[in-house]
């Protein structure tokens, strides 16, 4: 008697199911599988950045940049105005010495996918593996993985003089506190520069940093003599 009636009672929880709409059941398995599915989809996301991260590592780049959420034309086939200009500039000696500025990443949310934080996983973990030499971004999200006590850009007083800086000037210069209250500068504001002004170039706010980790901060520092005229 026990067992008929827990076999009616799944009964009645199967035929509701199934008299469901094609939407509402989708619904229903998200309402169940959510958390699973979404655990599942950041473990994708980190096992691709991972691969894409050691896949990068094999190439020989003389300068990197990851360029977050702009464009200008020619940034899908590596004609843009800032590869063209830098290349120009830094003159590889080497065919194999590559130089990129990858305008792929997004931090805007969007609603059917998971760029946001498959991008951020990705520059976090070339980061780590000193496999980005530039980072170029808006003012919102130029700090945004640095702390207080472990700020994610170089001091650019380590890698442009005292003159420079000057001729740069103060409000063209991002700074930020560091844990002893001091202020470093960690990036410049290229929305005066002609790399804003003279192309077409999609990102607001532009600022850039010098990753600390970065294996080629002379020729990531020349982004910023290129785009100040110094």
């Amino acid at each position: 008697m026990f067992g008929k009636k827990k076999k009616d009672q799944a009964k009645e929880i199967e035929i509701p199911f199934k008299e469901l709409k094609f939407k509402e059941k989708i619904r229903y398995i998200w309402d169940y599988y959510r958390y699973i599915s979404l655990a599942l989809v950041l473990f994708i996301a980190f096992v691709a950045s991972l691969i894409i991260s050691i896949r990068h590592n094999s190439q020989n780049y003389l300068l990197y940049v990851a360029v977050v959420d702009g464009k200008m034309s020619g940034y899908d086939d590596g004609s843009d105005y800032l590869t063209k200009e830098m290349t120009e500039r830094l003159k590889p000696a080497k065919k194999s010495d590559k130089i990129q500025f990858d305008y792929t990443y997004t931090f805007k949310a969007n609603a059917m996918d998971q760029d946001p934080a498959l991008s951020q996983n990705k520059i976090y973990l070339m980061a780590s593996s000193s496999s980005i030499d530039g980072y170029m971004t808006s003012r919102k999200y130029i700090d945004f993985y640095s702390s207080r006590t472990d700020p994610f850009l170089t001091d650019l007083r380590t890698v442009l003089t005292t003159d420079e800086l000057a001729k740069i000037g103060d409000e063209n210069i991002f700074y930020y506190t560091i844990e002893d209250d001091s202020s470093i500068p960690l990036a410049v504001k290229l929305e005066n520069t002609k790399i804003c002004k003279d192309t077409n170039f999609t990102l607001k706010d532009a600022c850039y940093g010098i990753p600390a980790s970065s294996k080629h901060k002379n020729e990531a520092a020349e982004v910023i003599r290129f785009a100040f005229d110094l």
